[in-house]
């Protein structure tokens, strides 16, 4: 954060749609990528919880904020391709 100048939760969304497109274009599969993401941002929180020494509770919290700014447009994203697939494989 202190090398981009971008506040965290932004950076949380930049890095957490990155890394499903990454994976996205690897594995081709939406269900695949939404777990490596969430993979990723669990690694991150457990990096967190031994880095930082917050106390459980305030990190709870905090981990619960940050997985959501890290899910929410590759779950978007994640979803409307699962939905548009159902319908074109419907057709």
């Amino acid at each position: 954060m202190a090398t981009t100048g971008v506040y965290e939760p932004t950076l949380h969304v930049i890095i957490g749609l990155m890394i499903f497109l990454a994976a996205l274009a690897a594995w081709r599969s939406p269900c695949i990528a939404l777990l490596i993401v969430l993979a990723v941002q669990c690694l991150n929180e457990l990096n967190d919880f031994y880095v930082k020494d917050h106390p459980p509770m305030t990190l709870v919290a905090q981990s619960i904020e940050d997985t959501g700014y890290t899910m929410a447009l590759p779950l978007l994203i994640g979803c409307c391709l699962l939905a548009f697939g159902r319908l074109k494989a419907q057709k």
